[in-house]
């Protein structure tokens, strides 16, 4: 990020549903905008790491909201709660970070009278694409009209990381085209993942790194592994991941309990550093049915 420096008074506040999320997506992002002047803060539901964002020398403000609710008086609750400390804070800019903060604090911003906004979407989300059954069908509806309101207010703009995301927008008139930009993605610390050394085999090793969701892919990618050894070849699959109740299309232990029985399958869970699973993998899987 290259930016001037502007005044240290503006203030800039990012909006991610869970704490986490803002550690392992933003948090060079916000060291960025700190080094350019601005006052940055953090809204969030604060769980295991808002001690480490504050000691990233970031003000955490916590927020009640629950990432999976689409409880409408929830919904009407968390932007009145967000639209109050957004009066409260008078940020200059809010940057909201996927397609809840986004929606519900656009809202917030509207009400609040916020006079820049950033909307981050990250990916649609089985609401917007219908892929998590049917009461995300009956939120992607009532979604739609206020994600078109807030997506064309004239003091906001917005920036996806994939070119197919802009396209449906775009074509849904959801998104007026001169407001949406692409950026790539959330970005590599490259002096940290530096390329490594080719693993041993056999077997062939095919790693792939992610949430453990349906809309991830990972049911097609355990029964093409399973397609390959029944050839005859000795493919090894690495699926490092955990399931995340919190969305509609999370695998079920049960398909865990299978996954894990099936030869040639490695369920290692959350990885803290995933330098540790690539220096075993021949092969980099992103199996994402909707991602791009």
């Amino acid at each position: 990020m290259n930016a001037s420096p502007v005044s240290a008074s503006r203030k800039l506040i990012y909006l991610v549903t869970e704490d986490w999320y803002f550690w392992s997506h933003r948090l060079p992002m916000a060291r960025a905008a700190r080094d350019a002047g601005f006052e940055v803060a953090v809204a969030t539901r604060v769980d295991k790491h808002g001690d480490r964002i504050e000691a990233a020398g970031f003000r955490v403000l916590p927020l009640s909201w629950q990432r999976r609710s689409i409880n409408p008086a929830g919904a009407l609750s968390a932007v009145a709660e967000i639209a109050a400390l957004y009066r409260r804070e008078a940020p200059d800019l809010v940057h909201h970070v996927a397609m809840k903060p986004v929606l519900l604090g656009g809202l917030a911003a509207g009400l609040a009278g916020v006079p820049a906004v950033v909307n981050a979407l990250t990916g649609l989300g089985s609401a917007f694409l219908g892929t998590g059954g049917l009461k995300s069908r009956v939120a992607g509806a009532v979604a739609r009209p206020l994600l078109r309101a807030v997506l064309k207010r004239p003091n906001s703009l917005t920036i996806l990381q994939n070119e197919d995301d802009r396209k449906t927008l775009v074509a849904a008139g959801l998104l007026p085209d001169e407001r949406a930009w692409i950026i790539r993605g959330s970005g590599v610390d490259t002096a940290h993942y530096q390329v490594l050394p080719e693993p041993p085999e056999p077997p062939v090793t095919v790693g792939c790194v992610a949430r453990l969701l349906a809309d991830k892919g990972v049911g097609p990618l355990v029964e093409a592994q399973q397609r390959l050894r029944a050839k005859g070849l000795d493919v090894r699959l690495l699926l490092a991941g955990t399931p995340d109740p919190e969305n509609p299309t999370s695998v079920t232990q049960a398909e865990l309990d299978r996954w894990a029985a099936l030869p040639g399958v490695e369920l290692p869970g959350h990885t803290a550093d995933v330098r540790q699973v690539w220096a075993r993998c021949h092969v980099a899987v992103l199996a994402s049915r909707r991602e791009g």
